[in-house]
């Protein structure tokens, strides 16, 4: 599509220059190569074009429908024609406009399935996604993946997207989700869960993303090891769980991988209430707060204090040393003390991808071997990134010196007057698309007597770290 100004369109449409604020008409807007989407989505696409009155505010009429278009994900190519209007007879009308949108419409069905196969065990995966088959620009996912030994079982998730009043900035997502997950090296457990919500997502012009819904689990702490605590073996057995969410974020950073510049931060908010099969009632409120700010330092380098939900990896953008301070606070609070929280509402703190240098989650309460997790914490990090001698300054792979600093505790008053656990370390980092890899080496500085500590080479694979 061609960026035409507004004194363009007149002299192209009439065959003389004229102002931009000429009064104009829209006589029509048309969607050629539309087969499958609804006239209630087009005629939603069409309305700011139709209600522009000069040249000036049909440029950018059109600029938002196509944009409209393009977020819906309803096209795969777009072409914009202008047209001078013409009367039932053939003759021009004065100051008449159409505009035609040429549509080749996205594929409305995709699928893939694979196979892993491994010494010990194999997955079944398969994947399949519909847009806009019933034409409101909705989509479904729909994934689904087995696992032998049946032990891993079947998992499933369906997810819905659908665009409230044909705004993709304001879309209702459905989402249904069974899962297992395996925690007998953490916590001598196994988790089974069925989650389903329905949340709003809405951007706003201002740049923030707000989201707000319900949301409702079927929790069940399952297959316990003869070695569980007494904490994990009270939690046994199924827990329903339902709960109003509401988050907001803002994101201005220049790169969401590796920002050189800029700021983010979000806000996660939970009230619940939680039932067990024994009867044992509960609520909660959960906040998760975090924050980042990215500075300059000198070319060469890249500093990044992250945090558990902070997202890093190397930058697209201009090279140079940088430093990002980010703070990030979590508090859970019982609306009955005497009964305990659920193990999956806690916070747990640790590992590669959060404070470096201990095992998963062995920040924090400990019984045992087990981790329990906390009901407040607080986390931050610092890192130095550069490239490597004899590799350019924009390789995918990097070395990084930081120091991680946190703590988890199991009650909120306690948090600070809780000494941090700290960890200094040096490695390699490897950025990918949407992924990073690191391998360290870590020393853990200071910690209590009970906590988990993995000192020495540590990997880690993911998207969000410390």
């Amino acid at each position: 599509m061609s960026q035409l100004d507004p004194a363009a369109i007149v002299e192209g449409l009439f065959g003389a220059p004229a102002d931009q604020q000429r009064p104009i008409t829209v006589h029509a807007v048309t969607f050629d190569g539309v087969q499958h989407t609804q006239p209630s989505v087009l005629q939603a696409i069409a309305q700011p074009v139709l209600a522009a009155t000069t040249p000036e505010r049909l440029l950018a009429g059109t600029q938002a429908a196509c944009a409209r278009i393009q977020g819906l994900g309803i096209a795969r190519d777009l072409q914009l024609r202008y047209d001078a209007a013409r009367d039932a007879d053939g003759h021009y009308v004065p100051d008449g406009v159409v505009v035609a949108f040429d549509v080749a419409e996205a594929p409305r069905y995709a699928a893939k399935s694979g196979t892993e196969i491994g010494n010990q065990d194999s997955n079944l995966n398969t994947a399949v996604t519909t847009r806009n088959a019933f034409g409101y620009a909705e989509q479904i996912d729909f994934n689904y993946s087995y696992g032998v030994p049946l032990n891993k079982g079947a998992a499933y998730n369906v997810h819905v997207r659908y665009p409230i009043a044909a705004d993709p900035r304001n879309q209702l997502h459905v989402d249904v989700q069974k899962s297992a997950r395996s925690r007998q090296t953490t916590a001598s457990h196994d988790l089974a869960l069925l989650t389903a919500s329905v949340k709003q997502r809405q951007d706003r012009p201002d740049g923030r993303v707000e989201t707000r819904g319900v949301a409702a689990a079927l929790r069940h702490i399952t297959q316990l090891a003869p070695s569980a605590c007494w904490d994990i073996r009270r939690q046994a057995g199924y827990d329903v769980k339902a709960a109003l969410t509401h988050s907001v974020e803002h994101d201005r950073r220049n790169d969401p991988m590796l920002p050189t510049g800029g700021h983010y931060w979000r806000v996660d908010q939970e009230l619940a209430a939680t039932t067990r099969a024994t009867g044992a009632a509960n609520g909660h409120y959960r906040a998760e707060s975090t924050f980042l700010q990215t500075f300059l330092l000198h070319r060469g380098w890249v500093s990044e204090p992250a945090s558990h939900h902070g997202r890093s990896c190397c930058n697209d953008g201009p090279l140079g040393g940088h430093s990002r301070l980010t703070p990030l606070l979590g508090l859970l609070l019982p609306f009955r003390s005497a009964v305990a929280t659920h193990y999956d509402d806690r916070f747990h703190l640790g590992g590669p991808l959060s404070l470096r240098g201990f095992r998963v989650g062995g920040v924090g309460p400990q019984s045992g071997r087990d981790v329990l997790g906390g009901n407040a914490f607080w986390a931050a990090g610092l890192s130095l990134i550069t490239p490597l001698p004899g590799l350019p300054p924009d390789a995918v792979l990097r070395g990084h010196v930081f120091a991680n600093a946190g703590a988890c505790t199991a009650r909120a008053r306690d948090l600070l007057a809780t000494a941090p656990s700290c960890a200094v370390g040096y490695g390699l980092l490897c950025r990918f698309s949407v992924l990073r890899l690191e391998l360290n080496y870590v020393v853990p500085l200071v910690h209590r007597a009970s906590e988990q500590r993995h000192p020495g080479l540590q990997f880690g694979i993911g998207i969000q770290f410390l």
